[in-house]
């Protein structure tokens, strides 16, 4: 199940102070709001905003699922259109403020799934520079070439530091755009680049690639 939620701060959660009740954990919704979303079973759901991916990644939390107070619903009912009555949810104000930047335009823009939906997807390629005779140009031994650039150094080899994604497609792109056209790339434009495994150590007579 994915479905859109209205999420609102609830004033009761922010100020519930019993021990066994961490309500920073915790979702609270009326019955018809549970059955409306399919969760009536459910034990727990993860929230995130609608928006840029890293908003997607940052940004989710999964919480348990509680039963709303009746003052949370009864002020959700005087001030929600009656179409998105059955979609709220409430959460304290530290969650709200996290999933949504504290922005309430924001509040109506936020998913819940009670299954895995996405898979965020995440490298770091490397690859070798190499010098017209054949020779390894250690990529952290190149010029203005930094180690926590996007295109930048990691010891021996250079390395592309990609924005992960959910989207292979837009990983892909991202990793091309890279490549085309980061500043970087000027650096390292006249060594020949090398994908493959590449050992280094000291060895006897200098190093040794493999």
């Amino acid at each position: 199940m994915k479905a859109k939620l209205v999420l609102m701060v609830s004033e009761k959660m922010d100020s519930n102070q019993k021990q066994d009740r961490y309500e920073d954990r915790l979702i609270r919704m009326g019955e018809r709001a549970r059955n409306n979303l399919g969760l009536k079973d459910e034990k727990s759901v993860e929230l995130w905003p609608e928006g840029p991916t890293r908003d997607r990644i940052n940004r989710s939390k999964v919480l348990d699922i509680f039963q709303a107070y009746a003052s949370d619903l009864k002020k959700a009912k005087a001030t929600v259109p009656a179409e998105d009555f059955d979609n709220v949810g409430f959460v304290t104000s530290k969650i709200f403020k996290y999933i949504c930047k504290d922005n309430r335009k924001k509040k109506n823009n936020i998913w819940i799934a009670d299954t895995i939906e996405d898979t965020i997807i995440g490298a770091d390629p490397e690859f070798l520079l190499m010098n017209d005779d054949g020779t390894i140009k250690y990529a952290s031994e190149v010029a203005g070439f930094g180690h926590v650039d996007i295109l930048g150094s990691d010891g021996p080899l250079a390395e592309i530091r990609p924005e992960p994604t959910v989207d292979i497609v837009d990983f892909v792109h991202s990793i091309k755009h890279i490549l085309n056209n980061h500043e970087n790339v000027e650096l390292i434009k006249q060594y020949q680049w090398m994908s493959g495994c590449y050992y280094y150590g000291k060895q006897e007579g200098g190093y040794e690639r493999t």
